[in-house]
């Protein structure tokens, strides 16, 4: 394996003491790249696949030890690019170019069973922004839909981009998912004997969009509650006022 790497990268740079990969600072030693070569098999036509853990996504990873001491999971592939080739550019992902042109072909659907997931070869492994990468993988399953699965428009309105991820999101379907997940709750409280929110205030007025104000930190108050206190002070304030009018008319007499 160590004549491959010399003659396929006999540039790569030196092994270094720890990498880092994200935000984690991971150690690496001989050792440990002796043990991620052994679990790489070279196939007839020449790519690296890894033969060892694979996560739900159906990428590989490779253990190692931070510095700090504790473990840590990295994926193969970028482990992989980073030692033989240098560090990964910043906010950048690593694009398998293979999977591409044999999803051109009409040979590989992607998803975890994807193979091409498992390669490590860094000479098919191009870093790419993850909008680019994602809107290439659109390109390359046909053309871009113009609605959702539910089949709610992606209008502009209608429409969430993850600034993080690039993806669209409709906000129909998240109305939706957040309604039920409320009915849910509703509904879970209601078996474990919990209390439901109140419909109405302690008084019985409704808690309906006209009834309701809600303050600045966040909490509610009932507009017809508000309205008879405003009504009861202004009677005690008249009476009062009355009653301080009879009084001084009786002195000045």
């Amino acid at each position: 394996m160590r004549k491959l790497i010399a003659t396929r990268h006999p540039d790569h740079p030196p092994l270094p003491s720890h990498v880092q990969i994200g935000e984690r600072d991971i150690a690496i030693t001989k050792k440990d790249f002796d043990r991620f070569l052994s679990k790489i098999s070279v196939q007839p036509d020449g790519r690296w696949t890894w033969t060892c853990k694979i996560n739900r996504s159906g990428y590989g990873v490779f253990g190692l030890r931070r510095i700090d001491k504790t473990g840590s999971y990295i994926g193969a592939h970028r482990f992989a690019y980073t030692t033989l080739v240098g560090p990964i550019p910043e906010g950048l992902d690593l694009d398998h170019v293979r999977h591409n042109e044999a999803h051109l072909r009409g040979e590989c659907e992607g998803g975890p069973s994807c193979l091409h997931r498992r390669e490590v070869d860094p000479e098919g492994l191009v870093p790419r922004d993850r909008v680019s990468n994602v809107r290439l993988g659109v390109r390359r399953q046909g053309p871009v839909p113009d609605a959702c699965p539910q089949g709610h428009k992606y209008t502009p309105e209608n429409t969430y981009r993850d600034p993080k991820r690039g993806g669209r999101h409709c906000r129909t379907c998240a109305r939706i998912r957040d309604r039920h997940r409320k009915e849910r709750l509703r509904e879970e409280r209601l078996l474990a004997g919990a209390p439901t929110p109140s419909t109405t205030c302690v008084n019985g007025h409704a808690w309906d969009k006209a009834n309701t104000y809600i303050r600045p930190n966040g909490k509610k108050n009932c507009r017809a509650c508000q309205r008879q206190t405003e009504q009861a002070y202004r009677a005690r304030k008249q009476a009062y006022v009355a009653a301080r009018t009879r009084l001084l008319a009786g002195v000045a007499a």
